[in-house]
């Protein structure tokens, strides 16, 4: 009986009519009666034995059989690009080298476009400050300082606030006339942590119906390139408010004109 413990109930219902069968034809008739395996006819007693047997196997194996699947369903899951390549989304230092001749008095067309271009990038960030680092103790330290008032004044007109734009002097004795104008604020970034190319195994000897390791890297860092604020990857933006003036326009519009001003579809 101890055996029988790892079965259903079923199966354990199905070995015991087996036993019983078993039992019935190895019991001694008492005296005066009739043993119940001469009563049951032995093609009978035989078919029901057969018929408890196959039930049996048939169980066992449709057992077998949803583990197996349910085995290959789960092995399926972890098979994800995005899983194995997220985008992750962190806070980073944004900056702008702007290099200083000892002889500049003002800043070149191609500088004058970097800092618009970071006034820009600063202003789409929601960042609440901008630091402006002018070199202190270099051969140009003091071209830096012209053209660290023009840079200044750029920014301002590209619409960062007065009260956001921070001057910080650094000590660049050391460097000569290589220092430089750097302008930073923090910001969040996307990226993908995962180096792309990274080809572990060879693709084409392999018996398992899954994409290889590399699969989706290149699509994955494209995105967090090409996304403009990637605080839209951790959540939706809020929604604007409703223009009152502008819906009583185009609703009065709709009522008094209809569908005229439209143009045909085809």
């Amino acid at each position: 009986m101890e055996k029988l413990a790892s079965f259903t109930s079923e199966q354990q219902g199905l070995i015991g009519e087996i036993e019983m069968v078993r039992i019935t034809k190895t019991t001694h008739p008492v005296a005066g009666q009739r043993s119940m395996t001469e009563n049951t006819p032995a093609r009978h007693r035989f078919k029901n034995t057969s018929l408890a047997l196959a039930v049996l196997m048939m169980s066992s194996m449709a057992g077998g059989c949803a583990y197996m699947q349910d085995q290959t369903t789960v092995g399926t899951v972890p098979d994800d690009y995005r899983t194995r390549h997220p985008i992750v989304v962190r806070e980073a230092e944004t900056t702008q080298d702007i290099i200083v001749s000892v002889n500049a008095k003002k800043l070149s067309l191609r500088d004058e476009n970097l800092v618009r271009q970071i006034a820009t990038q600063y202003r789409r960030s929601g960042s609440k400050e901008m630091a402006v680092l002018i070199p202190r103790g270099s051969a140009n330290q003091h071209a830096a300082r012209r053209l660290a008032y023009q840079a200044t004044t750029i920014l301002k007109e590209k619409g960062v606030p007065h009260g956001h734009i921070r001057i910080v002097h650094y000590q660049a004795s050391e460097l000569g006339d290589a220092a430089t104008i750097r302008i930073a604020f923090g910001s969040i970034v996307a990226e993908v942590p995962s180096e792309c190319g990274q080809w572990q195994e060879d693709v084409l000897h392999t018996v398992e119906n899954q994409n290889y390791y590399n699969f989706g890297c290149a699509t994955q860092t494209n995105l967090a390139a090409m996304v403009s604020n990637p605080a839209d990857l951790v959540g939706p933006r809020a929604e604007s408010e409703i223009d009152a003036t502008r819906r009583t326009f185009v609703i009065n519009d709709w009522q008094e004109n209809g569908s005229g001003r439209l143009a045909p579809l085809f």
